[in-house]
Protein backbone atom coordinates (compact mmCIF):
# COMPACT_ATOMS: atom_id res chain seq x y z
CA UNK A 1 0.00 0.00 0.00
CA UNK A 2 2.81 2.22 0.69
CA UNK A 3 4.60 2.26 -2.27
CA UNK A 4 1.03 2.29 -4.40
CA UNK A 5 1.10 5.68 -2.34
CA UNK A 6 4.84 6.67 -3.32
CA UNK A 7 4.23 5.92 -6.92
CA UNK A 8 0.87 8.20 -7.11
CA UNK A 9 3.01 10.70 -5.54
CA UNK A 10 5.85 10.54 -7.84
CA UNK A 11 3.33 10.24 -11.17
CA UNK A 12 1.50 13.08 -9.58
CA UNK A 13 4.44 15.31 -8.95
CA UNK A 14 5.89 14.78 -12.71
CA UNK A 15 2.47 15.66 -14.34
CA UNK A 16 2.43 18.88 -12.35
CA UNK A 17 6.14 19.70 -13.16
CA UNK A 18 5.25 18.84 -17.31
CA UNK A 19 1.80 21.03 -16.83
CA UNK A 20 4.23 23.91 -15.52
CA UNK A 21 6.82 23.55 -18.05
CA UNK A 22 3.97 23.71 -20.89
CA UNK A 23 2.93 26.93 -19.83
CA UNK A 24 6.36 28.99 -19.79
CA UNK A 25 6.75 29.82 -23.32
CA UNK A 26 5.01 32.44 -25.93
CA UNK A 27 3.05 29.70 -27.78
CA UNK A 28 1.52 28.46 -24.85
CA UNK A 29 0.64 31.90 -23.29
CA UNK A 30 -0.45 32.77 -25.92
CA UNK A 31 -3.45 30.41 -26.55
CA UNK A 32 -4.39 30.63 -23.45
CA UNK A 33 -5.03 34.60 -23.76
CA UNK A 34 -6.54 34.16 -27.10
CA UNK A 35 -8.36 31.56 -25.58
CA UNK A 36 -10.02 33.13 -22.80
CA UNK A 37 -10.65 36.11 -25.35
CA UNK A 38 -12.48 34.29 -27.56
CA UNK A 39 -15.06 32.99 -24.22
CA UNK A 40 -14.89 36.98 -23.16
CA UNK A 41 -13.31 36.05 -20.14
CA UNK A 42 -11.65 39.24 -19.25
CA UNK A 43 -10.35 38.34 -16.14
CA UNK A 44 -8.69 35.46 -17.40
CA UNK A 45 -6.92 37.09 -20.21
CA UNK A 46 -5.38 39.05 -17.79
CA UNK A 47 -3.45 37.14 -15.98
CA UNK A 48 -1.78 36.51 -19.20
CA UNK A 49 -0.97 39.83 -20.22
CA UNK A 50 1.15 42.48 -19.47
CA UNK A 51 -0.15 45.85 -16.27
CA UNK A 52 0.14 48.02 -19.65
CA UNK A 53 -2.32 45.97 -21.82
CA UNK A 54 -5.46 46.03 -19.41
CA UNK A 55 -6.58 49.54 -21.36
CA UNK A 56 -6.56 47.76 -24.46
CA UNK A 57 -8.46 44.75 -22.73
CA UNK A 58 -10.98 47.19 -21.22
CA UNK A 59 -11.78 48.57 -24.94
CA UNK A 60 -12.34 45.14 -26.21
CA UNK A 61 -14.16 43.86 -23.53
CA UNK A 62 -17.15 47.21 -23.82
CA UNK A 63 -16.94 46.48 -27.70
CA UNK A 64 -17.75 42.47 -27.10
CA UNK A 65 -20.50 43.84 -25.13
CA UNK A 66 -22.33 45.71 -27.23
CA UNK A 67 -22.42 42.82 -29.89
CA UNK A 68 -24.46 40.21 -29.81
CA UNK A 69 -22.76 36.17 -30.45
CA UNK A 70 -25.18 35.63 -33.21
CA UNK A 71 -23.87 39.16 -35.24
CA UNK A 72 -20.06 38.21 -34.38
CA UNK A 73 -20.18 34.67 -33.77
CA UNK A 74 -17.85 32.59 -31.64
CA UNK A 75 -14.34 33.18 -32.54
CA UNK A 76 -11.21 30.33 -32.79
CA UNK A 77 -7.65 30.16 -33.16
CA UNK A 78 -4.47 28.31 -33.79
CA UNK A 79 -1.57 29.27 -33.48
CA UNK A 80 0.92 28.95 -36.43
CA UNK A 81 4.26 29.71 -35.17
CA UNK A 82 6.48 32.04 -32.87
CA UNK A 83 9.81 33.88 -33.04
CA UNK A 84 11.68 34.38 -29.65
CA UNK A 85 14.27 37.11 -29.58
CA UNK A 86 15.64 37.07 -26.01
CA UNK A 87 12.76 38.56 -23.34
CA UNK A 88 10.83 38.99 -26.16
CA UNK A 89 8.48 37.14 -28.66
CA UNK A 90 5.87 37.16 -31.63
CA UNK A 91 3.34 34.27 -32.12
CA UNK A 92 1.70 34.37 -35.13
CA UNK A 93 -1.90 32.75 -34.97
CA UNK A 94 -4.68 32.18 -37.17
CA UNK A 95 -8.16 33.56 -36.40
CA UNK A 96 -11.81 32.79 -37.93
CA UNK A 97 -15.40 32.94 -37.12
CA UNK A 98 -17.84 30.16 -37.08
CA UNK A 99 -20.13 32.73 -39.01
CA UNK A 100 -17.53 32.73 -42.10
CA UNK A 101 -14.78 29.66 -40.84
CA UNK A 102 -13.76 29.75 -44.56
CA UNK A 103 -12.29 33.43 -44.03
CA UNK A 104 -9.17 33.06 -42.19
CA UNK A 105 -6.98 35.77 -40.78
CA UNK A 106 -2.93 35.79 -39.88
CA UNK A 107 -2.54 37.89 -37.00
CA UNK A 108 0.93 38.70 -34.90
CA UNK A 109 0.23 39.01 -30.95
CA UNK A 110 3.21 40.53 -29.22
CA UNK A 111 4.86 38.53 -25.63
CA UNK A 112 7.08 39.88 -23.72
CA UNK A 113 9.10 38.35 -20.64
CA UNK A 114 7.54 40.07 -17.37
CA UNK A 115 9.60 38.76 -13.97
CA UNK A 116 10.56 35.90 -15.74
CA UNK A 117 6.95 34.99 -17.36
CA UNK A 118 5.51 34.95 -21.26
CA UNK A 119 2.97 37.94 -21.54
CA UNK A 120 0.69 39.39 -24.20
CA UNK A 121 1.34 42.86 -24.97
CA UNK A 122 -1.26 44.80 -26.70
CA UNK A 123 0.04 47.86 -27.46
CA UNK A 124 -1.91 50.35 -29.37
CA UNK A 125 0.30 50.86 -32.61
CA UNK A 126 0.02 47.25 -32.57
CA UNK A 127 -3.21 46.57 -32.71
CA UNK A 128 -3.98 48.67 -35.50
CA UNK A 129 -1.49 46.51 -38.41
Amino acid sequence: MKRILIVILLLATLLAAVACGKKDNPESVADAFLTALENQDFEGAKKYATTESEAMLAIIQSFMSQMKEEDMGKYSHKIISSTVDGDSAQVTYETWSSLTPEERETQDLKMVKVDGVWKASLEKGEMAK
